[in-house]
């Protein structure tokens, strides 16, 4: 798993008294067994995590999606598209966030859950 080191963004966690959801979190537990699934479900958790990590990041700065995009030097929709969770950056762009954020940017690699 990679983690992004922005900010230290808490993983929302479902009530366990909640039932709304019960079936659906049982069925993807099952799916959780195919690798493909497992693959899929695991790029959209990094896709994610960057995402929060950059608008949280941007927000306590008070700083605009049109700011950040003239700061890195691009458009609004592709900020807009960061922090969607809808792309997959390359390192060079968030180097290039996280220097306009006035940050540093940290990759890690760490053991899957067990």
């Amino acid at each position: 798993m990679i983690r992004s080191a922005f900010v230290n963004a808490p993983s929302p966690s479902p009530s366990r008294h909640d039932p709304v959801g019960t079936a659906l979190d049982a069925w993807h537990e099952t799916q959780l067994a195919d690798p493909a699934y497992a693959r899929a479900v695991a790029a959209n958790d990094v896709a994610d995590q960057i995402a929060v990590s950059i608008l949280r990041a941007r927000l306590a700065l008070g700083m605009s999606q049109a700011e950040l995009a003239s700061r890195v030097g691009t458009s609004n929709t592709a900020i807009s598209r960061l922090e969607s969770g809808g792309h997959r950056p390359s390192i060079s762009t968030l180097e290039r966030v996280a220097d306009a954020l006035g940050l540093r940017l940290v990759i890690g690699l760490e053991a899957p859950p067990r």
